[in-house]
């Protein structure tokens, strides 16, 4: 009883926490992999 009583709080509070703070984040960044790359490009050529 108890079991399902943990499982069915911690369901609640996962619908609660559906918001996207997470798309802020550095690594959520989808164009993160392009501008690092144009970085190292960037770098070589000043060499």
């Amino acid at each position: 009883m108890a079991h399902y009583f943990k499982q069915q709080e911690q369901l609640k509070r996962m619908a609660e926490d559906e918001d996207d703070a997470y798309m802020n984040a550095q690594w959520a960044n989808p164009n993160s992999l392009k501008s690092q790359l144009q970085g190292m490009a960037a770098k070589m050529q000043n060499k």
